[in-house]
C-alpha cells in the first residue's frame, strides 16, 4: 500500500502544474520516509535522541518549505499588484 501511494505520488508529481499542491505532497512523503525511518530504527537502536533527531530535521524541512510558500505568494502578489497598476495607466 505504501509503495503504491509512493508510485502514485511520483505521477502526481511529475503531471502536476499546481506547485503549493506539489509542495505538500513532497512534505508529506518526507514525513513519512523520516517517521518508518525513526520507527525502524528505534527497533534497533533504543534512544529517543535518534527520534527526536528526525523530529527536527521534518520541522527544519518544513520551516524552509514553509518559507519558500510565503516568498512565492507574496512575490505573485507583489507582480498582480504592479502588472494591474501598470493596466490602469
Amino acid at each position: 500500500m505504501l509503495v503504491l501511494f509512493f508510485i502514485l505520488s511520483i505521477i502526481f508529481l511529475y503531471y502536476s502544474s499546481n506547485l503549493l499542491l506539489s509542495l505538500l505532497v513532497l512534505e508529506m512523503m518526507g514525513f513519512m520516509i523520516l517517521f518508518y525511518m525513526g520507527l525502524n530504527l528505534s527497533s534497533f537502536i533504543d534512544s529517543d535522541f535518534l527520534i527526536l533527531s528526525f523530529f527536527s530535521v521534518f520541522v527544519m524541512e518544513g520551516v524552509i518549505a514553509l518559507s519558500g510558500l510565503i516568498m512565492l505568494v507574496s512575490f505573485t502578489g507583489s507582480d498582480y499588484v504592479s502588472s494591474s497598476s501598470i493596466l490602469k495607466l
